[in-house]
Parts: C-alpha cells; structure tokens; sequence
C-alpha cells in the first residue's frame, strides 16, 4: 500500500529536510565560486533512497527544468547576491526562499 501525504504533510517534510540538512547547505553555499552568486541557490532534491542531495545551481537552469509556483519563480528572478536561498525539491512538490538560523535551527524566512 503506497501512503500519499496531503500537502500540508508533503510541505513539513520539505521543511524537515531543510533542518536536516542545514550543515551540508552552508558548506555548499560556501563553496560557491564569488562571480557566481548572482545566479547561484543551493538545491536540496529528495533522491529516491529518501536521502537528500544537496547541491549549488544556477536559478535560470532551475526554472527551466523544475515546473514551479510563480511566486518562487519571480523570487527566483530577482534574487540578492548575499543571500543564501534554498529550493527543497521532494515529496511531491517545491518549497524555497531566502533562509536564516532561527534559535538555532535553519528555516525559510516568512
């Protein structure tokens, strides 16, 4: 029997995801070549072992391989060189936004 999660389910676990793997998206981030970071997110992909991958990409490549709420594009589009933004791929859908370390614990600003 396949178990199916409704969206607010399928969203707190792209959430969990970012908590998860907040270690491997600094270190990513960091890594991230300076002429680069006009265009450049850190990407967490559910892979299909259910661990997440965690890698740097360009927005524009992103959009054009991954169908995405236009709100995310646009914020996409318009990105701040000096911010980090992460795009959660998995559990059936797409969460991003800038992030920031709150009490300890990385997560999408509101």
């Amino acid at each position: 029997m396949i178990k199916t999660r409704t969206e607010a389910e399928a969203s707190e676990a792209r959430r969990q995801m970012l908590v998860d793997t907040a270690a491997q998206i600094e270190e990513v981030w960091k890594k991230a070549p300076p002429a680069s970071m006009k265009d450049r997110i850190v990407v967490v992909e559910q892979r299909r072992d259910n661990t997440p991958q965690v890698t740097s990409a360009s927005a524009k490549k992103l959009i054009a391989l991954h169908k995405m709420a236009e709100p995310l594009v646009d914020s996409l589009k318009t990105l701040r060189p000096n911010e980090l933004f992460v795009v959660v791929l998995g559990w059936g859908g797409v969460e991003g936004g800038y992030v920031e370390t709150q009490q300890g614990v990385l997560r999408f600003r509101e």
